[in-house]
């Protein structure tokens, strides 16, 4: 039993470490930004850090520290892709660091700690965050760390706030999530209260942080001029859940957001991921609730998630894949509490046998991982740019479809894309998928002469309708070149198409 106890202890710290690694060649894979990072970096570009505490261009909301941190990388580092991730993926190291220590306190058996470190260290959706231009990972850090300083235990009540003061301040202005993070915290701390003198500690801090989040939401928040655009996108997105209850829209809403949360952990194992992690997923909460004593614990793991979905019914805050990526951590815990519970239901003998069962946790995250392509790509435009570079001659010009052109402007202002000859940016609206495709195609029919296409499969620019309509007017091509989710084309539209 002992020899086992060793063997799990030393898998924790082996599968951490095999994340630093996974997420070092991630980092170094110097995947393509996609469209939403070029948004998003296209600022780090044109502003300067007294413009970015401003409305960002491209419809854009971010906290105002993850802005100037990002701000300065970007102007400290050569490197413009890397200098840009190198702020995520310091998040992930440190919620890795911090969820280690969380689980530790929380999870009683090594079994349990290393199945919780697995799904979460492994995660291909952690590790594709780990590389995302985005202060998502940035949320994760946030909670791991207000999480880790709340349960600490300290020797003087003193030390405890002012690590939760100075915390919780860099929380709000650097997590758009920070304040629901801290009011959790602020419940729980709540519960804990052992002595009297404690309290005027607690409301001191609570003081402060409600202070500063007023500060955060008069200068960053209210009145914002993208509320009106961003109320109506995530509406489209279902990201505001129902209020009724009792309507079948609520039901279909909670369960679709269960599923995406359970996908989020085990991304390539869909039916059956979330068959598993819904059985342990419950068999933990009724774990957790039978505990004593619980009630601090129940409201530090469980009132995240409820309170972002009240707040998404209220349209405050959306609920979508992305933006709860902060409660991946609570969710892997309770999966622990679950594979904890159930091992404890077991004989001695059955439950040191049983444990070997712990080890398919990380073999399975990473079969899914490497099964379907390692290091992670979403829109490798770069790559098709770097063929354009190449092979591309002084006369010939480049067209870039309304899917890229965000990200060919970010390669362009960055030096990346060189343009050899005229360069054709489509006008074509994101949002108008249907007119969007005749936009381009008569904007594409009026190029002459030897002309590259840099199109977006099948998010904006609809390439095999652009192509097929291309071939019936006997365009010629002259070269291609493919790349995931991204073509590149070489076609020689003579007088031009309209003429022919």
């Amino acid at each position: 039993m002992h020899h086992n106890k060793d063997i799990l202890n030393f898998s924790r710290y082996a599968v951490m470490a095999t994340g630093v690694v996974l997420s070092l060649i991630q980092f170094f894979s110097n995947r393509s930004l996609w469209l939403d990072e070029a948004f998003l970096a296209l600022n780090f570009i044109e502003k300067s850090p007294a413009q970015l505490m401003q409305p960002l261009d491209n419809s854009q909301v971010a906290p105002p520290l993850f802005l100037l941190i990002e701000k300065a990388f970007f102007e400290m580092i050569p490197f413009p892709d890397q200098a840009l991730r190198l702020f995520p993926l310091l998040s992930y190291w440190a919620a890795l660091y911090f969820f280690f220590q969380l689980s530790d306190k929380f999870l009683k058996e090594r079994s349990s700690q290393l199945v919780a470190i697995s799904l979460f260290t492994l995660s291909s959706t952690m590790l594709y965050f780990s590389s995302e231009v985005k202060q998502y990972m940035t949320d994760v850090a946030v909670l791991c760390v207000m999480y880790t300083i709340a349960i600490r235990q300290y020797t003087e009540t003193k030390e405890k706030y002012l690590w939760l003061i100075c915390a919780g301040l860099v929380a709000l202005f650097l997590s758009n999530v920070g304040i629901l993070i801290l009011f959790t915290v602020g419940i729980y701390l709540l519960f804990s209260v052992r002595e009297k003198t404690e309290y005027t500690w607690l409301f001191l801090t609570g003081g402060i942080w409600v202070l500063f989040f007023g500060i955060n939401y008069y200068l960053f928040i209210a009145g914002h001029p993208t509320r009106a655009f961003m109320l109506k996108y995530w509406a489209r997105e279902n990201a505001f859940m129902p209020l009724n209850p009792l309507s079948l829209k609520f039901g279909s809403f909670i369960l679709d957001q269960a599923a995406t949360i359970y996908t989020m952990i085990l991304v390539h194992f869909k039916v059956f991921g979330r068959t598993i992690l819904f059985g342990l997923t419950v068999a933990g909460m009724l774990s957790l609730v039978r505990r004593k004593p619980a009630m601090p614990d129940l409201w530090l793991i469980f009132l995240p998630i409820p309170l972002h979905l009240l707040l998404s019914a209220l349209k405050l805050y959306p609920f979508e894949a992305r933006l709860i990526l902060y409660t991946l951590p609570l969710v892997v815990l309770v999966i622990g509490f679950g594979w904890e519970s159930m091992l404890l239901n077991l004989t001695e003998k059955q439950s040191e046998s049983f444990q070997y069962a712990t080890f398919l946790f990380p073999l399975i995250s990473l079969t899914g991982l490497f099964s379907h392509g390692f290091p992670l790509q979403r829109n490798e435009i770069k790559e098709n740019i770097a063929y354009y570079n190449k092979h591309a001659r002084p006369s010939q010009g480049l067209f870039v479809g309304a899917g890229s052109k965000y990200v060919a402007l970010y390669y362009q202002n960055t030096n990346y894309l060189t343009p050899k000859g005229p360069v054709y940016l489509s006008d074509a609206r994101l949002k108008q998928k249907k007119s969007g495709y005749r936009k381009i195609l008569e904007e594409i029919c009026q190029l002459q002469g030897q002309q590259w296409l840099l199109l977006n499969n099948g998010y904006l620019d609809p390439v095999a309708r652009i192509t097929k309509s291309l071939d019936s007017l006997h365009i010629p091509q002259m070269d291609a070149h493919f790349t995931k989710n991204s073509s590149l084309y070489l076609l020689d539209f003579g007088s031009g198409c309209q003429r022919r």
